[in-house]
């Protein structure tokens, strides 16, 4: 059994706001996550029991610190926050910080919005709802044509963890004949380096195993990026899954989402070569 791996770990942004909860939890006692921290299930559970708790609503805080998601919130979310007296910790990927900052940039500009679709609206793109301008809004390959013809000037996004290639053919789909079109690529640089690195290992292996939480969009990107290659293409969660997937040949790839846990893809590689 022959087994290649992609990047596995965390990526930098999710790196970034582990540490920061962490550190406050040491600080506090106790952290309020206003949402899953990142989409994974078993993340959320080991820092659920460190004291940095889920909670669904503002009306749910009890910890004298509130943090934000990976994935953003809207400025009327942070005021809210600070009204209720606690403190706001601002974990936003600075990826997803920086869209945003694009966003609400564009002034003059009707902004589309493109997401894939899987998780509608992503906790991401809600996050960019509170940037925008008003008589803007978010599109997808169906909702294009709902641009006003009184609009001049459209400007092209992304939601960081699409699949590269989809929103390639997003953008070569759209004609607006007589109007002022500007076109940003808004895709984490690290989410791309692992489709990219999915597509090479694809065309090299029996089959492929994409770990992730199935609420990751990233991880959902990469399963479809190695799906157009490769059809032995299987998405898994952890290692338990893996007996739900037969044939797997002699040479399997590994890749992860950016939320993955290492060690999850350790024993997943551990189970395959054990048998």
């Amino acid at each position: 059994m022959v087994v290649t791996k992609g990047t596995i770990g965390y990526c930098s942004g999710i790196k970034r706001a582990l540490k920061m909860v962490e550190e406050a939890v040491d600080k506090y006692g106790k952290v309020n996550v206003l949402g899953d921290l990142v989409h994974n299930r078993t993340v959320v559970d080991a820092l659920s029991a460190k004291n940095i708790t889920k909670i669904e609503s503002i009306d749910q805080i009890d910890a004298p610190i509130v943090a934000t998601t990976t994935h953003g919130a809207t400025p009327e979310i942070f005021k809210e926050i600070s009204a209720r007296g606690v403190e706001l910790l601002d974990t936003t990927c600075p990826q997803v910080r920086k869209a945003q900052d694009l966003i609400a940039s564009l002034d003059d500009y009707f902004v589309v919005i493109f997401s894939d679709g899987r998780v509608y609206p992503h906790p991401e793109v809600k996050s960019y709802l509170g940037y925008l301008k008003d008589g803007t809004s978010v599109f997808g390959f169906d909702r294009l044509n709902k641009i006003p013809d009184s609009t001049n000037k459209v400007a092209v996004v992304s939601q960081t963890t699409v699949l590269e290639d989809n929103y390639y053919s997003f953008i070569r789909s759209i004609s607006l004949p007589r109007k002022e079109v500007r076109i940003f690529n808004t895709i984490c640089p690290e989410v791309i380096k692992r489709q990219k690195e999915v597509k090479s290992m694809a065309k090299t292996v029996d089959s492929m195993l994409i770990v992730g939480s199935f609420r990751s969009n990233n991880t959902n990107s990469l399963w479809e990026a190695s799906m157009f290659i490769n059809p032995n293409s299987c998405y898994i969660e952890d290692e338990n899954d893996i007996p739900k997937h037969r044939n797997l040949g002699t040479e399997i790839g590994i890749a992860a989402g950016t939320s993955t846990p290492p060690e999850v893809i350790l024993e997943i590689e551990r189970r395959i070569k054990n048998g």
